[in-house]
């Protein structure tokens, strides 16, 4: 086969000097001349190529009187070596290059019919493909294979994982909060998990987590200073929307001698989407 091989060879003879000669690069003769019995070592080295080698080992006696010739043959093998062998892509559509390497000609496809090659097939001079992701609004993260082949039978994959655009909508981008403490709730419409942080101290928001739709309590504590303070909530999209922009809530809670109300503020016709 094409790995490196090694193999012992008998030479007998009639107690005469003989020589061995061969020009094959890839084959090593532990011991090129000698008299009488004697057993050598011939080593194959591995066949990096796509294509079978073969050539002759060449036996005399120095006085001429006796000939033998070896024939050694080794398969090829194919190679492909991927510089990758995962590629994952956020919800929208978009495009990634993999890089390889080939010792044949090679061929490409695809599992799924939402990814897409750049190329299909190339020579060894080709050393990538571009591989694009339409664009996933089926609410599910899917994945599909990008297939090498070399020859009849010789595959590698590279697994293709895409996340689903995600949909997050608050009922409030902007609040407005009495001095003393209080607390008001929030609708939250999502197709994905979802996180919530705050910037400050004094607010906190219960469920910190949750996913799909959801209501979430925003509370603050009382305002001990006289001017007013804000606060800005983060709702970030979760497995589905890694690098998406986030949807923000801001609240503004009033001073301790500003203008109070018993009830909260909320600015008309406010909503956050991250898209």
């Amino acid at each position: 086969d094409a790995t490196a091989t090694e193999f012992n060879v008998n030479i007998t003879t009639n107690n005469s000097e003989w020589y061995i000669t061969e020009n094959l690069s890839w084959v090593s003769v532990s011991q090129t001349e000698g008299i009488n019995n004697s057993t050598i070592s011939i080593l194959c080295d591995e066949n990096l190529t796509s294509s079978s080698r073969y050539g002759y080992i060449y036996f005399y006696t120095k006085d001429g009187s006796q000939s033998r010739s070896l024939y050694i043959s080794q398969a090829g093998q194919y190679i492909l070596t991927l510089d990758t062998t995962s590629v994952t892509f956020r919800g929208d559509k978009a495009t990634q290059t993999i890089p390889f390497t080939s010792n044949s000609y090679w061929y490409a496809s695809t599992t799924e019919s939402w990814i897409s090659l750049s190329r299909t097939s190339g020579s060894t001079s080709y050393t990538s493909t571009d591989v694009t992701a339409a664009a996933n609004n089926t609410g599910v993260t899917r994945s599909g294979k990008v297939i090498f082949r070399l020859g009849d039978s010789y595959t590698k994959e590279v697994i293709i994982t895409q996340y689903y655009i995600p949909t997050l909508t608050s009922s409030a981008t902007e609040l407005r909060a009495p001095a003393r403490s209080s607390s008001h709730s929030v609708s939250i419409e999502a197709n994905t998990a979802w996180n919530i942080t705050t910037d400050a101290t004094w607010c906190t928001v219960v469920p910190s987590t949750s996913s799909g739709n959801g209501e979430v309590v925003i509370s603050v504590t009382e305002n001990p200073n006289y001017e007013e303070r804000t606060a800005t909530i983060t709702i970030t999209a979760g497995e589905a929307g890694p690098g998406y922009t986030n949807s923000t809530i801001t609240i503004t809670q009033n001073g301790r001698n500003a203008f109070d109300t018993n009830d909260w503020i909320e600015n008309e016709d406010q909503g956050g989407v991250a898209e």
